[in-house]
């Protein structure tokens, strides 16, 4: 800590992008080669470590000697002097550019599924029929009445389904969870909101198996009660206009 020295094997230097024959320099000059935007959050990172007496752990990009960036994760444990001063860290650097860039895909894809579902007004559901554990994206629970921090249970998401819906809800999902027959669920069922206002929801998904066992369900939750009121208007007209064909000219409605 007094002297800003850093001692290290060979390794080190050739993850910074080093020849041999510079490996040397390294000793005084790594923290040239820590990539600008990171500079100022390893320095805090560093004194609030020292400052606890508490271990180092920190993620950062470097610029390599070769120009190329890559992301480091630095582990370090202090050592002190008598009066328990921390006098020098020792630890490890790994390289993990890879786990970074699988972090970053991963992120950028989740990111395309919000909007994606956000666009088509969608919701996202999950289900783990093992642990009986729910997962509701805000979309789902405004719609069943739940507030953000409200604990997700399968008896709510029950209680909240139309009385006359749930023997058909609960068949829909027993035949996506058979080992045998199941995979696909496909639900349409009416959820009775706090406020007393009543939507068709129309629920699918895909189940996952692991041994013959279900231990996944995630799919999407959609409010179909625009289209289900449109159906319901012309099924009503088909039945007036049946009526009048039925009555004819000689048996006037009114």
């Amino acid at each position: 800590m007094a002297t800003g020295e850093l001692t290290s094997d060979e390794s080190l230097a050739a993850l910074f992008g080093l020849p041999p024959e510079q490996r040397a320099r390294f000793q005084t000059d790594w923290q040239t080669f820590i990539a600008p935007p990171d500079v100022a959050r390893i320095h805090a990172a560093r004194e609030k470590a020292i400052a606890a007496r508490a271990p180092l752990s920190l993620e950062y990009r470097i610029r390599r000697a070769d120009g190329i960036e890559r992301w480091v994760h630095v582990r370090g444990e202090p050592e002190f002097d008598a009066d328990g001063a921390v006098v020098r860290y020792a630890g490890t650097t790994q390289d993990i550019t890879e786990r970074r860039v699988i972090e970053a895909e991963a992120e950028a894809s989740r990111a395309r599924l919000e909007e994606a579902t956000r666009a088509a007004k969608l919701g996202i559901h999950e289900y783990y029929p093992e642990s009986g554990r729910l997962v509701w994206d805000a979309r789902v629970r405004d719609w069943w009445g739940l507030t953000p921090d409200e604990p997700v249970t399968y008896e709510k998401f029950v209680a909240r389904v139309h009385p006359d819906d749930r023997a058909a809800m609960q068949a829909a999902v027993d035949r996506a969870l058979d080992p045998v027959n199941g995979e696909r669920y496909e639900a349409e069922y009416r959820v009775c909101h706090p406020d007393g206002t009543v939507r068709w929801m129309q629920a699918t998904g895909q189940v996952t198996f692991a041994n013959g066992r279900p231990v996944r369900l995630i799919g999407t939750v959609q409010d179909i009660s625009a289209s289900k009121a449109v159906t319901e208007q012309l099924t009503a007209a088909d039945r007036q206009k049946d009526v009048l064909l039925t009555l004819g000219p000689d048996n006037p409605l009114c």
